[in-house]
Parts: C-alpha cells; sequence; structure tokens
C-alpha cells in the first residue's frame, strides 16, 4: 500500500509539473518577440551615441564631440551631399518605374487568364534569387565586352553601351537591376490585394455601363490603397538604404556617381574606420527612411 501511494504522489508531481509547463509556456514563447524589438532599439541608441563621438577604429580613440560630425557632413564634406542625391534620385526613379509596372503587370494577370498561369510561376524566379548573386549576375550581362545586353544590341545596329563604367548610364542600370529584382513582390502584393476586392462594386458599375477606365479610377485605384501603402513604404524603404547590389556591381563609382548614403558609412566605417562619423551617416540614411514614411502614410490616408 505505501508502494502505491508513493507512486500516486509522483503521478501527481508530474501532472502538477506538466500543469506549470504548459501555463508558462505561451508566456515562453513570446519571449523572441521581446528580444528582437529590444535588440533594434539597443543598437539603435549605441548607434545614435557612436555618432556623437569620434570613435576610431585603427587607434581606439573614442571620446564625446557633440554634433561635430554632423557639422562636418552638412558644412564640409560635398560627398555627403552628392550621396543625399543619389539616395533620392535612385529611389525616386526606382519606384517611379516599380509601382506602376507592378500595377499594370498585377491587372493583366486579373485580366488574362493565360498570361497569369505563365507568368505567376515565372515571376517567381527573381524572388528566390539572393540580390547579391543576382546583382553579379546582371554585372556580368552588363560587361562592356562581353556582355549579352551589348551582343544583343550590336545584333540589331547599335553600338554598345558600358552600362555599369559610364558616369550617364551607371545609376540607371543599377535601376534596372532594382527593377528586375523587387517588382515581382509588387506584383504579388498587389495580385493578392485585386483578388481581396470585392465584386458587388464591378457588377453594378458593368449594369450602369461605366468604362473601364472609370472603374479603375473610381473602383480599383480606391480600394487598392491599402496594398498600395504597402508597397510604397516597403519599397521606399529597401531603396532608401541600398546597398547590396550596389556594392556587388559598382561599389559606389564610377566617379561616386552610385555612392549612396549606405555605401558612404559603409567607406567611413570599414574602409577608413571611421566608426563614429560613418555611424552619422547612417543616422542620417535612417532619417531620411524614417521621413519618407511619415509622409507616404499621410499621403494615403485610411
Amino acid at each position: 500500500m505505501g508502494a502505491t501511494s508513493a507512486e500516486f504522489s509522483t503521478i501527481r508531481q508530474q501532472r502538477r509539473k506538466r500543469t506549470t509547463f504548459q501555463r508558462m509556456l505561451p508566456y515562453l514563447l513570446i519571449v523572441p518577440s521581446f528580444i528582437v524589438p529590444v535588440g533594434i532599439v539597443v543598437a539603435f541608441f549605441l548607434g545614435v551615441y557612436y555618432s556623437l563621438t569620434n570613435f576610431d577604429l585603427r587607434y581606439g580613440i573614442r571620446s564625446y564631440i557633440g554634433l561635430r560630425n554632423y557639422a562636418r557632413l552638412m558644412f564640409e564634406d560635398r560627398g555627403f551631399w552628392q550621396a543625399v542625391r543619389v539616395t533620392l534620385e535612385y529611389a525616386i526613379v526606382a519606384l517611379a518605374i516599380q509601382i506602376p509596372l507592378g500595377l499594370a503587370v498585377s491587372l493583366a494577370f486579373e485580366q488574362v487568364g493565360w498570361f497569369a498561369r505563365i507568368g505567376r510561376s515565372v515571376i517567381l524566379a527573381p524572388l528566390v534569387i539572393p540580390p547579391v548573386i543576382a546583382a553579379i549576375m546582371w554585372k556580368i550581362m552588363m560587361g562592356p565586352t562581353q556582355g549579352v545586353l551589348n551582343y544583343a544590341l550590336m545584333g540589331v545596329g547599335l553600338p554598345a553601351v558600358d552600362w555599369l563604367g559610364n558616369p550617364h548610364v551607371a545609376l540607371f542600370s543599377l535601376v534596372i537591376i532594382d527593377v528586375w529584382i523587387y517588382t515581382p513582390f509588387i506584383v504579388l502584393v498587389l495580385s493578392a490585394g485585386l483578388q481581396s476586392l470585392p465584386k458587388t462594386p464591378y457588377e453594378a458599375a458593368s449594369v450602369d455601363g461605366a468604362s473601364a477606365i472609370f472603374t479603375f479610377r473610381k473602383l480599383t485605384l480606391p480600394m487598392l490603397k491599402p496594398f498600395l501603402l504597402i508597397v510604397l513604404i516597403f519599397r521606399a524603404l529597401d531603396t532608401l538604404r541600398i546597398f547590396d547590389t550596389i556594392y556587388a556591381t559598382t561599389r559606389g563609382g564610377p566617379m561616386s556617381v552610385t555612392r549612396t548614403l549606405t555605401v558612404l558609412g559603409f567607406e567611413n566605417v570599414i574602409q577608413w574606420s571611421q566608426f563614429g562619423y560613418g555611424m552619422a551617416v547612417m543616422m542620417v540614411a535612417w532619417l531620411l527612411c524614417f521621413i519618407a514614411s511619415k509622409r507616404l502614410v499621410r499621403f494615403f490616408p485610411q
């Protein structure tokens, strides 16, 4: 009888432990959701702190200098203002091409059945290729002598183009790469948005004899506004902080015409070991992203 009581006691203890674990499990599962934001916030404020110092990785010098790095950016470093201009030009041109193109393709998917069946499987290809690999692939295709793009141009009697080496063409060449890589993301989001739109307004518009242009302007665009806001914010932030495709192709050249803020910050931190100054550059890049997101949200009121 004593052995049986001990067994019952052991079973009760195991059940109690199991019950305690089941109660704690939901709290344990949400711990990573707190760790990641805390890590981001800590890293951000560390970046702010280092941007206010003259920390040098070579000599280990670190002293508080206030806003001197930012004053140097604004009033002494001409390369900084060029990097700001290049960053904004890259973002504006890329978005001006990607958003209308992505919307047009997603509308074509909805209207043309055979195009949707073929295109939805093909368009996923750029999304599964890492951006650096895609950039290297396009760098080879844009080669000045043996690139496939110049081979095609010469095949139709046009002169070859130094896509990544010509200062007048290099930035737009990078935009082409960006459009190829990230337009499928816009197409997928907007296609999902189009499929979720209610059908009743379109049926009523068809009965009233509304034209396709009127239906698109008065029905599709207003109802698609939340999805447009999503792709605009995501792509605007990505283009403003673009680094991988630029560094894999031009490294900011030629003649600094493709040097964005992130490339300039990387050069200061890694190549020149000016960690404090480089972090000041990155803080300005963050500020641009913050302003862009706020403006876009206000431009698309819900």
